[in-house]
């Protein structure tokens, strides 16, 4: 699947972190998990502080059933959304508290008090 070149002022650009988020997801809904994985890589090296496709790749490797990497996308989504009321936020920390008591990854946990602190 080819990504559209992004047509501004006459003039054609490559395609921006998300229009890769936006394939990433199309990749996600056909369960073309790696190729998923891939784009939102690529719209992270992009744009390192997207959440969306952050909370995004963590949905294709819970997917994939590969916790520790779901694990630590959730940490990063919540070190850039904080938003408290946010519903994305709330589900993204019931998530991770389900994994590191899963996980029982003392790492893990370290990580995830820092956060908390920081806030």
């Amino acid at each position: 699947m080819r990504l559209p070149l992004i047509h501004s002022n006459n003039n054609f650009a490559l395609p921006d972190s998300a229009a890769y988020v936006q394939r990433g997801q199309t990749y996600l809904r056909a369960a073309r998990y790696e190729k998923a994985i891939e784009d939102f890589t690529t719209a992270l090296d992009m744009n390192p502080e997207n959440a969306n496709a952050l909370l995004n790749r963590a949905d294709a490797y819970k997917a994939m059933g590969n916790k520790m990497h779901e694990a630590r996308d959730l940490q990063k989504f919540l070190s850039i959304k904080m938003e408290v009321n946010d519903e994305q936020v709330v589900l993204a920390k019931k998530r991770l508290e389900e994994l590191i008591a899963e996980l029982g990854n003392v790492q893990l946990r370290f990580d995830t008090e820092n956060q908390e602190e920081q806030k």
